[in-house]
């Protein structure tokens, strides 16, 4: 489990590199569009959107 906060007052950028190498772009803008959107998505829906995009959800 992770996460990343900003506590300062200028704004902030994160670079993180993934191994292998896949593009992640598409899932991090379409959780961002959740994220933005306020709208709660279905664990069915998460797990979709997970495999869409070649990623492993682990419930803990």
């Amino acid at each position: 489990m992770h996460g990343f906060r900003n506590d300062g007052d200028e704004p902030a950028a994160v670079l993180i590199l993934f191994t292998p190498g896949i593009a992640r772009e598409t899932f991090f803008a379409e959780m961002a569009e959740i994220g933005r959107s306020g709208r709660k998505p279905s664990k069915e829906e998460m797990a979709a959107i997970y495999a869409r995009h070649d990623q492993v959800m682990v419930d803990i």
